[in-house]
């Protein structure tokens, strides 16, 4: 419901409509005498809101200007990654990541939108840091070079997942059952959940028995040689 207005909007504002509409003093803290070389329509969005505005792409920095000309501004030198996102199922986001560890998640209206703004920004964000290669980030976590924190962190993003999106949000396993003992032996196995068997049904047998149930009913609907993939109960 939240989100409703993003999916389909009802209408498409003018250029710099929500500088215009602010006074003078707005639009000037806004614009600071740079050429503007495109604006767009768009939402910045995190897990408590969506706001309406318009991100503005200059020589010098781009701006995120609310619909009450509220001014988020970022120069260029500051950006050290782009991605591409999905919302709402849709690939027509960008998530910014900045020096200062800050994210921003922009949505725009359709794909075609995003994708020009992604590479315009290729252009002018001059301190990119090149994408990490997969397998070399797998390396350093098998010779204790990053941690398991940093290495499910990378994968997170990898994957395309954000802090900024709640339907997408980042996913950590879970390892342990034990978590009432004031001092965990970590060589104790039962420590461990059993990694054989999903969450859903690690120990409840009624659950197990909820799981089996629909799949067996599926049996001499489809046959189990058409079942996708092995029984996960």
């Amino acid at each position: 419901e939240r989100s409703k207005h993003l999916i389909e909007p009802e209408s498409h504002p003018q250029p710099l409509e929500s500088i215009v509409r602010g006074n003078l003093k707005s639009a000037e803290e806004a614009l600071d005498g740079e050429k503007v070389l495109k604006t767009v329509n768009c939402w910045l969005v995190n897990t408590t809101e969506e706001t309406a505005g318009e991100l503005v792409l200059t020589e010098s920095w781009l701006a995120f200007v609310s619909a009450e000309a509220n001014v988020e501004r970022v120069a260029y030198e500051d950006v050290r990654e782009v991605h591409a996102r999905r919302f709402l199922l849709r690939e027509r986001a960008l998530e910014l990541f900045l020096v200062d560890n800050r994210t921003l998640f922009v949505v725009f209206s359709a794909t075609e939108e995003r994708d020009s703004i992604l590479q315009q920004l290729g252009e002018l964000c001059l301190k990119l840091i090149p994408p990490e290669n997969p397998a070399d980030v797998t390396q350093l976590w098998r010779e204790n070079q990053i941690t398991n924190f940093e290495y499910l962190v990378y994968l997170n993003k990898l994957a395309g997942r954000s802090h900024n999106d709640l339907m997408q949000y980042p996913i950590f396993p879970f390892v342990l059952s034990d978590y009432e003992s004031q001092v965990l032996d970590l060589n104790d196995p039962h420590v461990y959940r059993n990694f054989k068997k999903p969450m859903a049904v690690q120990v409840s047998s009624l659950r197990v028995l909820r799981c089996r149930v629909p799949f067996h009913h599926l049996v001499p609907l489809v046959g189990v040689e058409r079942l996708p993939g092995p029984a996960l109960h």
